[in-house]
């Protein structure tokens, strides 16, 4: 067991990049989900402004380029690589998609694979969330990693809430008003709540939202995938392309945190805290927030061809492709958005309701 001031074992991150995001419809469709939307990512943008080379970008210092592992759905591949530069050692891929615990269970099969010798620190993080505090994410992340060493326990990283949320799941911890950057004994997850209990669970001084980053040495996640959720792990191990497409069929679309985190008991997990400004950018209203947008301030995402007119427009979103001219007048907070494909309309306020518009609809991963 590692002590303090040991030097960490090598880092691996595994990026998760197969979600649909049908909240954002029609920006992000099973055909081009919003990691890989260009122009879509908050300032300040790498490349093509995409939620992937943003995360990519956020690790950079801390994993090295060649120890990046992406989880793709087959048909997102091509766009996968040519989008991150990796190849096709780096960017594995799915049958289909079937949640998070499919794709970390194969993420850390190939892992382990490539690298059988290692057991390296595994950093799971989601492609298309954003954080405004890069550096202190880093610094969060590697407390994270040494507690792995340390504790040999799967943790977590929980995001500081301030407001009582309804659309993330949350984490209970031991002590009362964690301090950021601190190693919290993890008690439970709780699902998305209510609006009275998210106000309840808020007040108890002791929650965190969940957001779905995982940290833990390959050993630890491979031990607790076997104990938890065997199949998954059975299927990731299969030996043949033509195996891994017949397991998937039968593995049930869960989440990692469902089929592995939530099974543990009370202080088998770790927590740490963060407050380094994170979103899952998870609607239009989420979107506009993370990139400055308030009452007197309309945020302008898309293509640099496109071209956006604004007259008494100020508290929108406003996002064009297409080369085409998108104009708002005298209306305020609005999403405004307009695809090669589609175009919506809809209030800031009502942006959680999108998915329904979203055709077929396709659960997010």
């Amino acid at each position: 067991m590692a002590s303090p001031g040991d030097p960490l074992p090598p880092l691996r991150a595994l990026v998760l990049a197969g979600g649909a995001g049908t909240r954002l419809w029609p920006l992000s469709t099973p055909a081009r989900p919003k990691h890989l939307v260009p122009g879509l990512a908050p300032p300040p943008r790498t490349g093509r402004g995409t939620l992937l080379e943003a995360t990519l970008a956020r690790i950079a210092s801390l994993v090295p380029f060649e120890h990046v592992r992406i989880v793709t759905v087959r048909a997102q591949a091509p766009a996968v690589r040519a989008v991150s530069g990796l190849g096709a050692k780096a960017v594995v891929e799915e049958p289909r998609g079937r949640n998070t615990a499919a794709a970390v269970a194969l993420g850390v099969a190939r892992i382990a694979r490539q690298e059988p010798s290692l057991d390296p620190v595994i950093v799971v993080l989601p492609a298309d969330h954003h954080v405004a505090d890069a550096a202190r994410f880093r610094a969060h992340l590697t407390v994270a990693a040494a507690e792995a060493v340390r504790s040999r326990r799967l943790g977590t990283l929980g995001v500081v809430p301030t407001h009582p949320a309804t659309g993330y799941g949350y984490l209970e911890v031991a002590s009362e008003n964690p301090a950021p950057g601190t190693v919290e004994d993890g008690l439970r997850f709780v699902e998305k709540p209510s609006a009275e209990r998210a106000a309840a669970l808020l007040a108890t001084g002791r929650v965190l939202w969940n957001a779905g980053i995982f940290v833990g040495l390959r050993s630890a996640f491979e031990a607790q995938l076997a104990a938890h959720a065997a199949p998954f792990l059975r299927a990731a191990t299969t030996a043949s392309p033509a195996a891994l497409d017949a397991a998937y069929e039968g593995l049930d679309p869960l989440p990692f945190d469902v089929a592995v985190m939530e099974r543990l008991s009370p202080g088998a997990f770790f927590v740490v805290p963060t407050d380094a400004g994170w979103s899952d950018l998870g609607t239009y209203r989420s979107l506009f927030e993370a990139a400055g947008g308030a009452a007197d301030q309309t945020v302008v995402t898309g293509e640099p061809g496109a071209k956006v007119r604004l007259r008494d427009a100020a508290g929108n979103l406003v996002h064009a492709e297409g080369g085409r001219t998108v104009a708002v007048l005298g209306l305020a907070g609005l999403a405004v958005v307009v695809t090669d494909t589609a175009v919506l309309v809809c209030p800031l306020d009502r942006s959680e309701d999108v998915r329904r518009l979203a055709d077929p609809p396709a659960p997010d991963a």
